[in-house]
Parts: structure tokens; C-alpha cells; sequence
């Protein structure tokens, strides 16, 4: 159900790891070791507007927004930033 509600993976061209429950599988992946959180998985989180639209057609009530903000918190606690990308973020 959410596949038709999500802006990105219409865009995308229906591709999979754009949707949310691609993302959800990327995310389990990483988190499982079966991936490393490499710069595609990076690049498909990047690529989710954050909208929240998957939510509400959910029918396991997949919180996907605190999903997608820990992940993302997750690796720009990882990530090696440059001096002036550091000092804009502090």
C-alpha cells in the first residue's frame, strides 16, 4: 500500500530501494551485517523526502519516519565531514 503514496519511488521509476519498503529491507540489511551502509544506501535515504505519506497506508504500522531518523542520524555520526562541512554543522 505504500508503494503508490511515495513520491520517490514514482519518480524514481518504481525502482524498489526507493521506496519505503526498500529502505526498511536496506536499513534491516545493514543493521543484520548483510550490507555496509555504503554511499547507494546512503543515496536512497538521502533521496526520501521525509513526507511520512507510507505511514498512515501502513497495515503493520510500520513507524517509517523514526526509522528513517535514526538511520540517517546513524551515519552522519559515522561520517568523516570536511573542516568547513564540520564547522557549518557545529
Amino acid at each position: 500500500f505504500c508503494l503508490p503514496t511515495c513520491p520517490t519511488y514514482i519518480e524514481s521509476g518504481f525502482k524498489e530501494s526507493h521506496s519505503p519498503r526498500g529502505r526498511i529491507a536496506l536499513m534491516k540489511a545493514v543493521v543484520d551485517g548483510l550490507i555496509e551502509p555504503d554511499e547507494d544506501f546512503e543515496r536512497s535515504l538521502d533521496l526520501c523526502l521525509g513526507c511520512r505519506a507510507c505511514e498512515p497506508v501502513c497495515p503493520s504500522g510500520v513507524n517509517y519516519g523514526h526509522l528513517l531518523e535514526e538511520a540517517r542520524d546513524i551515519i552522519n555520526q559515522n561520517k568523516k565531514f570536511s573542516l568547513p562541512a564540520r564547522a557549518v554543522r557545529g
